[in-house]
């Protein structure tokens, strides 16, 4: 009884553990690197017919980022909204 009582609770707090990490670990966000943007330039409007023949508008944007040590990289992205650019 001692033993299955004990395998139970070993079961319960592994279980326990693992929600918890379910929920609070962003394993996408794992070994990513932060990178910081000024929108600089328009996006690029690009529309795509659905299925339901509704246009979906999307932009697409090609700006440099740069990271906490001051590296300069390329970075595609896209977003549903034209975003506001920033004066320099």
């Amino acid at each position: 009884m001692k033993k299955f009582l004990m395998i139970v609770g070993i079961l319960f707090i592994l279980g326990a553990a693992g929600v918890f990490a379910l929920t609070k670990l962003d394993i996408n966000r794992m070994n990513a690197d932060n990178y910081y943007l000024q929108i600089t330039e328009d996006g690029v409007q690009h529309e795509t017919k659905l299925d339901d023949g509704s246009v979906m508008t999307y932009y697409s944007y090609k700006l440099d980022a740069k990271n906490a040590d001051g590296e300069m990289i390329p970075l595609e992205f896209t977003a549903q909204k034209i975003f506001e650019k920033m004066l320099t």
